[in-house]
């Protein structure tokens, strides 16, 4: 399976960052939610582990807020990789946006 790491840097702390990821997440399931099927979510500490299917492929999501960077790991079916550069970039931006 194809992966796609991001890590964007951010001066935020631990918390806000923390915070402000899982204020996202939640806006992003309620936004995109019919896109999003059998989803599977885990928060320990401040780390996010989601398994979801969307248009009908399988995707598994790790999201790390450590001091300094935020850190996303995507495991994506063989179909996607076509679209590897354009989700890394989707990733960047929204991340950017999130802990500015």
């Amino acid at each position: 399976m194809p992966s796609v790491s991001v890590t964007v840097p951010h001066a935020l702390s631990d918390d806000e960052a923390a915070r402000r990821l899982r204020e996202r997440y939640e806006t992003i399931k309620t936004t995109y939610g019919e896109h999003l099927k059998d989803m599977e979510e885990q928060w320990s500490g401040q780390s996010l582990c989601c398994r979801f299917t969307t248009f009908g492929m399988k995707v598994q999501s790790t999201v790390t807020s450590a001091p300094g960077e935020v850190r996303v790991q995507l495991e994506l079916p063989l179909f996607a990789l076509a679209f590897k550069a354009a989700i890394e970039e989707r990733i960047r931006a929204e991340l950017g946006a999130v802990l500015a």
